[in-house]
C-alpha cells in the first residue's frame, strides 16, 4: 500500500468533525438540563401555583361561607332570643297579647327576618288552651301556633295549620319534638299575598326544666342568599352555590336545580366530607374551562350537620399567568440556548482550528510531504495540542535528516551501481577482444602445424633421397622462414593476449574493490534505515501515548486522539516504507554479494589465463627458437649439401620436437581460450547483477524521491 492511498480512511465510520463534536457533547446535556430546569421550575412553578391558588380559593370560599353562616347565626338568634324571652314571659304569667307584640316587635325590628312562628304543646304556654279556641290568630284547639309575617310591610299574625302542618308527621314540628334538637329545613316554595316566595327555616326545640314545651321558629328569606350567591362570579365565570346537608340546592345561579339535589356523581363524599367539618374539592371540566369546586361546611348553631357551601372558581383564567410566565421562561429559555450554542461554536473554532493545522500537516507528511516547519504551525496555543504540533515538528524534522542522508547514499550508491555497469560492459567487450585474438592465435597454430608436418615429411623424403636435396632443402627454408615469421606473429598476438588478460585481471580486481566499497555502502543504508524504523517505532509509541493522554482527556480530547491516529499512521506508513527500502536493500546485498563472488571469480580465471598465457609465451619463445635454429640448420645443410645426410636425421628429431611444442602450444592456447569464454560469461553475468543492482538502486532512489523535503 502506498502512502497515498492510506489517506484519508475513515476511522470507525462516518466522519464527524469534532467542532461538531464538541458542540454537540455541550449542546445536548445542555439542552437537557434546560429542559429539565424548564420543566421543573414549570412543574414547580405551576405545582406551586396550584397549591397556592387552591389554598386561596379555599380561603375564599371559607369567607363566603363565613358570610352565609353570619346570615344563618342572625336567624339562629332571633329564634333563640325569642325562645328565651317566651320562658320569660312564661315565668312572668304574660298574657297571649304579650307574646304576640313581642313576636311581631322582633320582626319589625329585623328587616332580614323573614317570619317567625312558634308551636306550643297544648296547654303549656298558660294552661288556657280552651278559652283560646276560634279566637283570633288560634286555630280550632286553641293551641298556641301563631306565624307573624310581614304584609304590606308590617308584621302580621295568622295561625299555623295543623293538618298537614305542624301535626304533619316528621314535618317542621313533630321532627323537632321527637329529635329534641334544632334543625334548619330545606327551603321551600309558596305563594304569599299573590307572590311566589322561598324561604328557609330554622327551628329549635323549647325545652325549660327538662320538659319539652314547644318549638321556636324564624325564617330566612332565600332571595337574600339568592343575592349574595349571585353577586359572587370569581374572574367573571366562577360561580357560587349553598346546599343543604342533604346536597340540595338552596341558592344557585341556575334556578332550574334550586330545591333539587345535586347530580354531582361525588356528592356522598361531598356531604360526607363537609358533615364531618372538612373541606372538599374536585377540578371539572366544562366547556368554559377547568373549574375547581371547593365545597366547605356551612356551621348552624345547634344542628348537627352542616350546610354546604359550593364555590366554583375558573382555573384556566386563574393559571393564565403561570402559563404566560412559563411560555416567557421558555423563551428566554431558547434564547439562552441559541446564545450559548453560538458561544459554543465560536469557543469551538478556536480550539479546533489548530487541531485542523496539526492535522492537515499530518496529512501532508503522510503523503510523502515532510517539508513542515515548525513556522508552518502557525500560532499553536501553549496546550495539549501545542505540545503534539512540537512533537510533530520534530519528527518531521528527524525523519528529514534521516531520509536526506538515506537519499545522498542512494544516490552515491546508484552512481557506483552505474559505474560498476559501466565497467562490466568494458570488460565484456575487452573479453571479446581477447576472444578474438585467441581464435586468431589457434587458427595460426594450427597453420604452423600443419607446416610443421609438412616440413618432417621433406625432410623424410630428403632423408630417403638425397637426389632431391637441394630442392627439398631449399623448400624446407622457405617453410622454416614461414614457420618463423608465424611463430613470431603467435608470439606478439600471445603478448597482446596477456596484456589484455592483464588488463581484464586488474579490472576485476578493481571491480572486486568497488564491489566491496558498495556492499559497505549498502550496508550504511541498511543502518541509516534501521535508524527510520527505529523512528517510525518512537513515533508510533508517541502517537500511541498520545492516544492514551486523549482517552484520559474523555470526551474533550477526541480531536486529540483523531491527530494522534493521523502520527500513527504516518509512523505506519513510515514504517512500511523503511520496510520496503530494507527489503530493496536486502535485495542490493544479495547482489553485491553475489557480483563480488563473480567478480572474486573472474579475477581467479583471469589469474588463471594470465599464468597459462606465461607459459605459452614461453613455450612459443622456445618454439621461436627452435624454428630459428631450424631455419639456421636448413641454411646449413643448403650451404652444405654434403651434410645432409648426416645432420637430416637431427633435423627430423628438431621438426619432431618443434611439432610437439607447436601442439603443446595449440592445447595451451585451447586452455585460454576456454577461460576466456568462462570469463566472458563472467562478465556478462557481472554485468547483468550491475545492472539489476542499478535497477534497484534507481528504485530505492525513486521511492526516496516521493519524500518532499
Amino acid at each position: 500500500m502506498s502512502l497515498k492511498s492510506c489517506n484519508n480512511m475513515p476511522i470507525g465510520g462516518i466522519y464527524v468533525s469534532l467542532r461538531v463534536k464538541m458542540l454537540l457533547w455541550v449542546t445536548v446535556p445542555v439542552t437537557l438540563v434546560f429542559l429539565a430546569v424548564l420543566g421543573v421550575v414549570g412543574t414547580t412553578v405551576r405545582s406551586t401555583s396550584i397549591d397556592q391558588l387552591e389554598d386561596k380559593v379555599l380561603a375564599t370560599t371559607f369567607q363566603y361561607a363565613n358570610q352565609v353562616q353570619n346570615d344563618f347565626l342572625h336567624m339562629t338568634q332571633t329564634a333563640v332570643k325569642l325562645r328565651d324571652g317566651f320562658i320569660g314571659l312564661r315565668e312572668a304569667g304574660a298574657t297571649r297579647e304579650q307574646y304576640h307584640n313581642l313576636l311581631k316587635s322582633t320582626l319589625d325590628g329585623d328587616p332580614f327576618i323573614f317570619g317567625i312562628y312558634t308551636v306550643w304543646e297544648p296547654d303549656k304556654l298558660d294552661g288556657d288552651d280552651d278559652a283560646h279556641r276560634d279566637r283570633p290568630y288560634h286555630n280550632e284547639d286553641g293551641r298556641y301556633a301563631p306565624w307573624v309575617a310581614r304584609s304590606n310591610g308590617k308584621a302580621a299574625i295568622q295561625p299555623c295549620t295543623a293538618e298537614g302542618g305542624y301535626l304533619k308527621p316528621g314535618g317542621f314540628y313533630l321532627s323537632i319534638k321527637d329529635s329534641k334538637k334544632a334543625r334548619i329545613f330545606p327551603p321551600s316554595t309558596w305563594t304569599f299575598e299573590g307572590s311566589k316566595v322561598t324561604v328557609v327555616d330554622y327551628g329549635i326545640p323549647i325545652i325549660h326544666e327538662g320538659e319539652f314545651l314547644g318549638a321556636m321558629y324564624s325564617e330566612l328569606e332565600i332571595s337574600g342568599l339568592r343575592e349574595i350567591v349571585g353577586n359572587i362570579r370569581p374572574l367573571e365565570t366562577g360561580y357560587a352555590s349553598i346546599m343543604t346537608d342533604q346536597g340540595i340546592y338552596a341558592a344557585s345561579p341556575e334556578e332550574e336545580v334550586l330545591g333539587k339535589k345535586s347530580q354531582n356523581p361525588r356528592i356522598d363524599d361531598i356531604i360526607k366530607a363537609t358533615s364531618q367539618g372538612n373541606p372538599y374539592s374536585i377540578t371539572v371540566n366544562h366547556p368554559e374551562g377547568t373549574m375547581l369546586h371547593q365545597y366547605v361546611p356551612v356551621f348552624i348553631e345547634g344542628v348537627d350537620r352542616p350546610w354546604i357551601f359550593e364555590l366554583a372558581f375558573p382555573m384556566g383564567k386563574a393559571m393564565a399567568p403561570i402559563r404566560k410566565l412559563t411560555f416567557t421562561i421558555a423563551i428566554l429559555a431558547a434564547v439562552s440556548l441559541i446564545f450559548v450554542v453560538c458561544l459554543l461554536w465560536s469557543i469551538s473554532k478556536r480550539i479546533t482550528d489548530p487541531i485542523r493545522k496539526v492535522a492537515a500537516i499530518a496529512q501532508r507528511a503522510g503523503e510523502g510531504d515532510i517539508s513542515a516547519r515548525e513556522a508552518d504551525f502557525g500560532n499553536i496555543p501553549n496546550d495539549e495540542v501545542g505540545d503534539l504540533a512540537q512533537s510533530l515538528a520534530l519528527m518531521l524534522e528527524a525523519q528529514r535528516y534521516m531520509i536526506g542522508r538515506a537519499i545522498e547514499q542512494s544516490d552515491r550508491t546508484t552512481d557506483k551501481a552505474r559505474s560498476m555497469a559501466d565497467m562490466s560492459d568494458r570488460t565484456a567487450q575487452a573479453m571479446e577482444q581477447i576472444r578474438g585474438a585467441v581464435f586468431q592465435v589457434v587458427s595460426d597454430l594450427e597453420t604452423s602445424s600443419a607446416s610443421l608436418e609438412q616440413a618432417n615429411a621433406g625432410i623424410e623424403e630428403i632423408a630417403g633421397g638425397a637426389v632431391s636435396v637441394a630442392e627439398r632443402t631449399t623448400d624446407g627454408a622457405e617453410i622454416a622462414a614461414r614457420t618463423s615469421d608465424r611463430a613470431e606473429r603467435s608470439a606478439s598476438y600471445m603478448s597482446g593476449l596477456m596484456d589484455e588478460v592483464a588488463t581484464a585481471e586488474r579490472m576485476s580486481r578493481s571491480s572486486s574493490s568497488d564491489m566491496e566499497q558498495l556492499g559497505e555502502s549498502v550496508k550504511s543504508i541498511s543502518s541509516f534505515v534501521e535508524t527510520i524504523t527505529k523512528i517510525a517505532d518512537q513515533t508510533n509509541l508517541l502517537a500511541l501515548n498520545a492516544a492514551i493522554e486523549a482517552a484520559r482527556a474523555g470526551e474533550a480530547g477526541r480531536g486529540f486522539a483523531v491527530v494522534a491516529e493521523e502520527v500513527r499512521k504516518l509512523a505506519e506508513e513510515s514504517s512500511v516504507a523503511a520496510g520496503r527500502i530494507d527489503g530493496l536493500i536486502e535485495g542490493l546485498k544479495s547482489q553485491t554479494v553475489k557480483s563480488m563472488e563473480v567478480t572474486r571469480g573472474n579475477a581467479s580465471s583471469m589469474a588463471k589465463a594470465l599464468s597459462l598465457a606465461e607459459s605459452t609465451k614461453q613455450e612459443m619463445t622456445e618454439s621461436i627458437k627452435d624454428v630459428h635454429n631450424l631455419n639456421e640448420a636448413i641454411q646449413d645443410i643448403a650451404a652444405v649439401a654434403q651434410e645432409q645426410a648426416a645432420s637430416s636425421k637431427e633435423m627430423a628429431l628438431a621438426l619432431d620436437s618443434v611439432t610437439s611444442a607447436v601442439a603443446q602450444m595449440a592445447e595451451r592456447v585451447h586452455s585460454v581460450k576456454s577461460s576466456s569464454d568462462n570469463t566472458l560469461r563472467t562478465a556478462e553475468e557481472m554485468a547483468s547483477g550491475s545492472k539489476g543492482l542499478l535497477k534497484d538502486t534507481e528504485e530505492l532512489k525513486e521511492d526516496m524521491d516521493k519524500f518532499k523535503l
